[in-house]
């Protein structure tokens, strides 16, 4: 945690962490905020909600700007991944692979 607040610190352009770690250092790290957010991205997000990170998550969308661009990609799209959708994404943009169509036996 300690080596983490340092680098934060310093104002990166660029934060990866799991929601549990980001939300513990908006409520423990001294001067860390995400006022000035741009761009949020949830990566593997119906894992992420199925290993219990909803409350950090909620955490952390009440925590930065209203207006900011949003990914959020999944490889399934339960209720739960829904829900986030719904509470962050604004005019969603939604892309699906159709399962209907296959690729090639030869693609490596």
């Amino acid at each position: 945690m300690v080596s983490q607040a340092i680098a934060l610190s310093k104002k990166p352009h660029v934060i990866v962490g799991t929601p549990g770690r980001v939300a513990d250092h908006l409520a423990n790290t001294k001067g860390f905020h995400l006022k000035k957010l741009q761009y949020l991205i949830f990566d593997e997000a119906d894992r992420l909600l199925s290993m219990d990170f909803e409350k950090q998550i909620n955490l952390i969308l009440t925590q930065i700007p209203k207006e900011r661009n949003t990914y959020l990609f999944s490889a399934t799209m339960t209720s739960k991944v829904q829900k986030l959708e719904r509470a962050s994404l604004k005019d969603p943009v939604k892309i699906e692979i159709n399962t209907k169509y296959k690729t090639v036996d030869a693609l490596v």
